[in-house]
């Protein structure tokens, strides 16, 4: 478990999660603002998510995908994860995250990224933590400056989401 505050925490993804899956990741928010998060969101995709979450775990030898929890009842209000894309050994990771809209703009996220980072630098070897963002999405990358991320440059159509081309922003954090 790693704290973030007096109310929230971070601790691995469970299969009693999916529930809580299910209820926050069909909000047309959090949808809009991701990527790989299906819509609608369900069962299926949850027990699929679980699955992976635990392959990873195994792959790469380390926990890569935590929940956000509430301190009082343990229940999982979002994410963050390192998604593996380049491989165990690689120096840099990408960073992925999501929060309950009900969460939003108090700060959690923003939080939650600093600390996550400071874990990930500490136990996974990594130097450099890639955010690559929706270009629309200003709460996001408010979330990642705010966490000390530096904006590296603007990324022409580079996702393909619902068949319309969207540009991206890239951040990326260093260890110092």
């Amino acid at each position: 478990m790693i704290e973030i505050n007096d109310n929230f925490h971070l601790s691995p993804t469970k299969e009693s999660d999916k529930a809580s899956f299910v209820k926050f990741l069909n909000d047309p928010g959090v949808y809009d603002g991701t990527l790989r998060i299906p819509r609608p969101y369900t069962m299926a995709d949850a027990d699929f998510f679980v699955k992976m979450c635990a392959e990873k775990r195994e792959n790469f030898g380390k926990e890569m995908e935590f929940r956000i929890r509430l301190n009082e009842t343990g229940e999982a209000i979002g994410g963050i994860s390192l998604h593996g894309f380049n491989g165990p050994d690689s120096h840099k990771d990408e960073l992925g995250y999501a929060l309950a809209k009900p969460y939003w703009g108090r700060g959690i996220m923003t939080e939650t990224v600093k600390i996550f980072c400071n874990y990930v630098f500490k136990n996974h070897g990594l130097i450099r933590i890639e955010a690559p963002i929706f270009l629309r999405n200003i709460a996001s990358q408010r979330v990642v400056e705010k966490a000390g991320f530096k904006k590296e440059g603007i990324m022409r159509k580079m996702y393909l989401k619902d068949g319309e081309f969207l540009d991206g922003v890239m951040y990326a954090l260093i260890k110092d």
